[in-house]
């Protein structure tokens, strides 16, 4: 688990979009900071996101991931290991005498996280940015700040138009499920987005530190020329200007197009390539069930999480 000096660790040196802590443990397990890294354990599968906070491009060794394997499984032994991020591949990993095989990876190289640098961002340099704004504004879109303890019957709709039109993996599917309690955290708001007459969407945003925010997801409605996320980027880093936030963490881009659209509203790609590989101890009851479940790589998670931004 996290201790108060762990989550002061984390917070002072916040690097990349996996730092939210909050979130990952709402669907992937207890939490800990294993040198620096995040990981998380539900009691079968280990989460280790190998980006060290502070140094996120920082390689992490096998030695330390085993020994974080090690510190977290205590009386429940790890069937499923997935790490990501940037670390030594090797092709098994021993801990505590237990051998865990390389099942799935290394994967192929991912590009990192976009970012908006809020305090140098000036849409007087955007003019397509601009442009994209006007016709939301025209189409009578407008955004507004809300902080809710429940989601509505408006927002599950979106979430499972989502999930229905995405050929996604269980994992995806946690995390959206997790939304409805993690939207109850203090530094937790949505910005939701309508017309004169409905609900048109809404995203996620976080604020774990006075000085990152981290757009953890957007949900709205599909239609030709909507411009219904360009009303949900004006108003989310008009917001990040008046509370003074440094950074916006956007997350990754799924597509060229929807890297593309972080570039218009001035994102640049400013977190480390990763990539990422499972694990398996194969002297585990049932973990070729698990990992049949749970097999899955991050570019079928967050990339696919984040293309609900396309």
């Amino acid at each position: 688990m996290l201790t108060d000096l762990d989550r002061e660790a984390v917070r002072s040196n916040f690097s990349v979009y996996e730092h939210d802590w909050t979130f990952g443990s709402g669907y992937l397990g207890e939490p800990f900071l294993i040198d620096d890294c995040l990981a998380y354990f539900d009691g079968r599968v280990v989460n280790f996101a190998a980006f060290k906070a502070g140094q996120p491009g920082t390689p992490i060794s096998g030695e330390q991931i085993c020994r974080g394997v090690a510190q977290m499984q205590q009386d429940d032994r790890a069937a499923l290991l997935h790490v990501w991020g940037v670390f030594e591949s090797l092709p098994s990993l021993t801990v505590e005498g237990n051998t865990l095989h390389l099942l799935a990876g290394p994967s192929d190289t991912y590009p990192g996280e976009y970012t908006i640098q809020v305090k140098n961002h000036d849409m007087f340099l955007l003019p397509e940015a601009r442009k994209s704004t006007r016709a939301a504004l025209n189409k009578k879109l407008r955004a507004h700040l809300v902080q809710r303890e429940f989601l509505t019957s408006n927002h599950f709709r979106l979430i499972e138009e989502w999930v229905k039109t995405r050929p996604i993996a269980l994992p995806s599917v946690a995390a959206m499920t997790s939304l409805p309690a993690y939207i109850r955290n203090p530094h937790v708001l949505l910005v939701e987005v309508s017309d004169d007459s409905h609900f048109r969407g809404f995203g996620v945003l976080s604020f774990p530190t006075p000085r990152d925010a981290v757009l953890v997801a957007t949900f709205s409605e599909k239609y030709p020329g909507s411009r219904i996320e360009d009303i949900l980027m004006h108003e989310i880093i008009s917001l990040c200007k008046a509370r003074d936030v440094t950074t916006l963490h956007l997350g990754y881009a799924g597509s060229d197009s929807l890297a593309r659209f972080k570039c218009k509203w001035g994102a640049t790609k400013t977190g480390p390539d990763y990539t990422e590989a499972i694990y398996a101890d194969p002297e585990i009851d049932g973990y070729a069930d698990i990992a049949q479940r749970y097999s899955f790589f991050w570019n079928s998670r967050m990339h696919e999480i984040s293309a609900s931004r396309d």
